[in-house]
């Protein structure tokens, strides 16, 4: 009986969550760096090639928020706990972390290999930081997670952004003293993002 509810709470997932395919997007996200070094090579070099996960970030994605739009649908918690056990997102994280890693490597050996004028590194150096920042998400949402495997694959995925110590101060720090003077990640009340920062 328990196992007949299941397979049918797990049978609504796609109608409660319609939009859960837009995830997929990640993997082509994940190696716009890297498919920008191959066509760098493949164009002999052309130096507007690395350009392109400038203009991803910049243009492309928000194009993309943009013609999608806002996602106003919200699953009932009774659906929560069928949600939770759908690997879909989990084997999607895991599936998008290599193509951090890719593109992260790829863009490492033509900064080192190659010689790129500043003006065209400091951009692409710039949108690959950006899109190595999202392992950070992947991470922040397996580091919540209770099983070995989740928390090793969210370690993994914050040392491509030398972030290690990420795992224990959210969950042990930020979440224990949210919003109190004692937590560094909450910002004061009236506080300036660069005050923040600062």
């Amino acid at each position: 009986m328990e196992r007949t509810l299941h397979a049918e709470s797990q049978a609504n997932i796609p109608v409660r969550a319609p939009r859960r395919w837009l995830f997929l997007l990640s993997l082509p996200h994940g190696l716009v760096p890297f498919g920008s070094v191959l066509v760098f090579f493949a164009m002999g070099g052309a130096l507007w090639t690395l350009f392109i996960p400038f203009l991803w970030v910049f243009v492309v994605v928000p194009a993309l928020d943009l013609l999608i739009g806002e996602d106003v649908t919200s699953p009932p918690e009774t659906d929560y706990d069928a949600l939770q056990a759908d690997r879909f997102y989990t084997h999607l994280i895991f599936a998008t972390l290599p193509t951090y890693v890719i593109s992260f490597l790829a863009a490492m050996f033509v900064l080192a290999t190659q010689d790129i004028p500043l003006w065209t590194a400091l951009p692409f150096l710039y949108a690959v930081g950006i899109a190595s920042g999202q392992s950070i998400t992947l991470a922040h949402e397996l580091g919540h997670r209770t099983n070995t495997l989740d928390r090793n694959v969210a370690k993994l995925s914050l040392a491509l952004v030398g972030m290690g110590h990420f795992c224990i101060e959210h969950n042990r720090g930020h979440h224990v003293r949210v919003a109190t003077p004692e937590d560094c990640s909450s910002a004061r009340m009236n506080e300036t993002v660069y005050g923040f920062a600062y």
